[in-house]
């Protein structure tokens, strides 16, 4: 074993069982903590977007870990700009647009050359492309480790909304892209649409 098991183990070397239990109770909690704190990233993301110059786009919480944007006049199935828990990625729903064909017509196109590489591009359960470890804090990019960073107040909370928020704003900024992603919404539509 290693010593900082050794060492771990060690707190736990007393008389009673205290020790333990706050242990397992606080195990217990890790993941409705970390949700607490990326809920607060999120809040921190949705109020750098607010504001005359964000309009065409609007915001939908998914769940603690996940959010994104997506052309208002499009509608919340078009293609939409992911964050879920520390992976970026583009998505469109798969039972009205055909990712395949999206891909197909537009793996060249500044929509994913411009940010993804091209071993991201994917077309899985609506996924077009997906970048994982995109944000990264002290050479980190684990979402456990990410989440105490994701709450307000604890040092790099900053530094991770600057990440998130440059990926929304690299696709939500720029005409050209946008222009991509209407021209998507409006042509890639299977049959079954």
């Amino acid at each position: 074993m290693s010593l900082l098991v050794h060492k771990a183990a060690a707190l736990f070397d007393n008389e009673t069982s205290d020790n333990w239990e706050s242990f397992l109770e606080l195990t217990a909690l890790k993941t409705a903590i970390a949700d607490k704190w990326y809920k607060q990233l999120q809040d921190s993301v949705k109020e750098h977007f607010k504001g005359e110059s964000w309009s065409d786009w609007k915001y939908r919480f998914y769940k603690d870990r996940s959010f994104c944007y997506y052309l208002e006049n499009d509608g919340i199935n078009s293609l939409s700009l992911w964050f879920e828990d520390g992976v970026l990625s583009l998505w469109v729903n798969e039972a009205i647009y055909d990712p395949a064909e999206i891909v197909k017509k537009y793996k060249n196109s500044k929509l994913f050359t411009s940010w993804f590489d091209s071993s991201e591009i994917i077309q899985s359960g609506g996924y077009l492309a997906k970048r994982y470890n995109a944000i990264k804090i002290d050479g980190r990019t684990d979402s456990d480790y990410l989440a105490w960073y994701a709450a307000s107040g604890h040092g790099g909370h900053n530094q991770m909304v600057d990440q998130v928020c440059r990926y929304f704003e690299h696709f939500m900024s720029d005409s050209e892209l946008i222009e991509i992603i209407r021209k998507i919404n409006q042509e890639i539509r299977p049959s079954r649409a």
